[in-house]
């Protein structure tokens, strides 16, 4: 069975976007129309497909963190790499020195 992106959405989302007037208006080669003649600038095409094929909201920081806060998980993208170590008191923060003296 395939599903359609609509329906995908739907089920992902939990309602966050209702894609009904969307899809009334537009089918997928009108919409390649409208982002093909509407959007002149590179870099809008750019960030569009960074966030469709990463699976990242395309919006503000703010928007994102409310999609963020309903979701209850992160969206955006971590730092790479290994999480540093935190730690375990203060005196492993201190600098090497000599006791005075010696």
């Amino acid at each position: 069975m395939v599903l359609g992106a609509g329906l995908v959405l739907e089920s992902t989302l939990g309602g966050l976007l209702d894609l009904t007037a969307w899809s009334q208006r537009y089918d997928g080669d009108t919409w390649r129309q409208v982002l093909d003649h509407t959007t002149e600038d590179e870099s809008f095409h750019e960030r569009l497909h960074e966030a469709t094929t990463s699976g990242r909201p395309f919006c503000d920081a703010a928007t994102t963190q409310l999609y963020e806060q309903h979701l209850g998980r992160t969206l955006r993208p971590r730092r790479t790499g290994r999480p540093r170590k935190v730690a375990d008191t203060l005196e492993a923060q201190q600098p090497f020195a000599l006791p005075a003296g010696e």
